[in-house]
């Protein structure tokens, strides 16, 4: 959805409109408050529906689409994380926690190349990360590409102190 014209009211879904972009940013940042209470005080479908509302409202941040996804993760709705956090890698493709996190529920629900091929974008953009190494050699295994999961838990040299690189990972 577009940006309005200066002068011209912001509508979203649900039809709601806002008399500027200002109104609209604040409205989302307003209920992303509410939502978090919820979560905060562990009333989960409360904040999953408060997220959804800020990431209709917020429909150009990813921040507010992964956070939507995050809602319904916690709730048990995989298709509406999935469909959120493909919103958000959309708007932000190099979203490192969307990735993961995406990356996540793809093996989660089978899709494993589609999880290693995410997986694979994290780790470029986080090369340094031993966590990111650790999925990739759990999605490997989950392939039965068992020498390729080895290669891949052997981290990079920067990923430990040099006092603490144990001789058996070796690149």
């Amino acid at each position: 959805m577009a940006a309005p014209r200066k002068g011209q009211a912001a509508q979203v879904g649900g039809g709601r409109k806002f008399s500027s972009e200002e109104s609209r940013r604040e409205e989302a940042s307003r209920l992303f408050e509410v939502a978090q209470s919820y979560k905060e005080r562990g009333r989960m479908a409360e904040a999953a529906r408060a997220f959804e509302e800020v990431a209709e409202i917020a429909y150009d941040n990813a921040e507010a689409q992964y956070h939507a996804g995050m809602g319904h993760l916690q709730t048990g709705d995989l298709m509406g994380a999935k469909r959120r956090w493909e919103a958000c890698l959309e708007i932000d493709p190099n979203h490192v926690t969307g990735l993961f996190n995406f990356a996540t529920l793809m093996a989660e629900t089978g899709d494993i190349p589609r999880a290693r091929d995410l997986m694979e974008k994290v780790i470029a953009i986080q090369p340094d990360d031993a966590d990111n190494y650790k999925t990739m050699a759990i999605l490997k295994f989950k392939q039965n590409l068992n020498v390729d999961a080895i290669r891949w838990q052997s981290l990079p040299p920067s990923c430990y102190a040099s006092s603490e690189r144990s001789p058996i990972l070796t690149e």
